[in-house]
């Protein structure tokens, strides 16, 4: 059902990019914060996520190794801590890149209001290419895949919903 994606687009600090996307999602909040719970599926949430690994947990926490695909760049194994929130998620990962991800979850009757913020401060070893790249296409494809990723979230909220 998604409906009105919203675009936020700025730099934090000179260095961190900011890219925001919002959506209403058409499944019960419930269900779309197990879908972020779930590290499992977070490889079918995003698109260049190949595989979540838990490598310590604890109540609303865990200690995660992401393996993320960077096109000509290959794989590269992220490592931070995401935190179960009240309303949503967030992941915060320092080496080898600066990465906040921020999912936050609201409730609106049997739909959920639903943003999907990321923060990353590029790896030096691209400072030079970023030179060539306008940082409004790297802002564009970053916005897209989060917005893809929320058509995906909607997508397996609503088939825990029938399966609940």
């Amino acid at each position: 059902m998604g409906m009105a994606c919203h675009a936020m687009i700025h730099r934090k600090r000179n260095r961190m990019i900011v890219v925001e996307r919002k959506r209403l999602i058409a499944a019960p909040a419930e269900q779309v914060r197990a879908v972020l719970a779930d590290v499992d599926r977070l490889a079918r949430v995003l698109p260049r996520v190949d595989r979540a690994e838990v490598l310590a947990r604890s109540e609303n926490r865990a200690r995660l190794a992401i393996v993320v695909r960077l096109g000509r760049l290959g794989a590269q194994r992220i490592e931070g801590e995401a935190r179960l929130l009240e309303n949503g998620l967030r992941f915060v990962a320092v080496e080898p890149l600066q990465l906040d991800a921020r999912w936050t979850v609201q409730s609106r009757e049997a739909q959920s209001d639903v943003s999907a913020q990321i923060a990353f401060e590029l790896p030096r070893r691209l400072a030079a290419m970023t030179r060539l790249i306008p940082q409004r296409l790297i802002v564009e494809r970053v916005g897209a895949e989060l917005e893809s990723a929320l058509e995906r979230l909607e997508s397996l909220a609503q088939q825990e919903e029938r399966a609940g």
